[in-house]
């Protein structure tokens, strides 16, 4: 059983796109066209759902008046802005993996077997280079995935010209920028 019988996704790269997903809530629930129909709508709601704000990184951006009112509802926080962790009853940094958990990520976004001792050692070897980060172990592990294979992957990033390369690459579509993709 769920414990939410909704969960929204709330971009806050930029006020407009904020404002503009839950404008789109309001008309999805049929309850008007505004982001202050959406809210209202919400704080109505009185089954546990959750919102999550996600990529709330814009310093200007009063994030708190985007808060629907009522206490039925849950909401999550994705930033790099720590002044944003007033507003948690729990917050979670994520920061850097163990290495093994590490490769266990990145095996698992490549789709190659957990338990293959030499597969194994070269995941270590790349999650080291990318620092057990887990949004660059994961982007790497789709990057295999693809076509590239974990050691041709390797060799390649090893290679500082083509690491570049490599990182520069963007899917044919996308709404993310290209930072994400270099991160």
């Amino acid at each position: 059983m769920h414990r939410f019988c909704e969960v929204y996704f709330v971009d806050c790269s930029s006020q407009q796109i904020l404002e503009n997903d839950l404008a789109t809530l309001a008309l999805f629930k049929k309850v008007g066209k505004t982001p202050q129909d959406g809210l209202l709508w919400l704080s109505h709601h009185h089954k546990e759902w959750l919102m999550v704000f996600n990529n709330a990184d814009n310093i200007h951006l009063n994030l708190v008046r985007y808060f629907p009112s009522g206490s039925h509802g849950n909401i999550i926080i994705t930033s790099r802005n720590p002044d944003l962790a007033q507003h948690a009853h729990e917050q979670h940094k994520v920061d850097r993996m163990d290495v093994e958990e590490a490769a266990d990520l990145l095996l698992s976004a490549a789709e190659y077997p957990l338990t293959v001792e030499e597969t194994r050692e070269i995941a270590k070897q790349l999650v080291q280079k990318l620092y057990c980060l887990p949004l660059a172990v994961s982007k790497a592990g789709a990057n295999i995935s693809l076509s590239l294979g974990l050691h041709k992957y390797l060799e390649l990033y090893e290679n500082t010209t083509r690491r570049m390369k490599l990182l520069n690459q963007s899917p044919t579509q996308s709404d993310y920028d290209r930072s994400v993709y270099a991160t």
